[in-house]
């Protein structure tokens, strides 16, 4: 089938997927490099949502890391006996950095 000037191109869902999940990756990691505890609800959301693309919860973990608001801890309980091993062991080590942030404060 051949598109003429008169017909929309169709976009594939498949690709735009792909970008949203881009989108939020790049947001997740974003959100953990600037470190504030704003970000904390949408990053718990989306490491919660099991729909999501893997990749993206991983980076809200990893984000929540590196925030380190105590606030993430039952998320970050619950990533680590998920099905995914990259990213239980993520959110360990995010449980891991929060745990030694609230000993010695900086």
């Amino acid at each position: 089938m051949l598109l003429t000037a008169d017909q929309p191109r169709r976009r594939s869902k498949k690709k735009k997927t792909k970008e949203n999940e881009f989108v939020l990756r790049a947001a997740a990691i974003s959100l953990g490099e600037i470190g504030s505890r704003a970000g904390v609800p949408a990053l718990i959301e989306a490491l919660s949502n099991d729909s999501l693309e893997n990749d993206v919860r991983r980076e809200a973990a990893r984000a929540l890391g590196l925030i380190a608001d105590p606030a993430a801890v039952p998320a970050l309980q619950a990533a680590t006996s998920g099905s995914d091993p990259h990213l239980s062991r993520i959110a360990f080590e995010s449980l891991r950095e929060i745990t030694l942030t609230t000993k010695n404060p900086s």
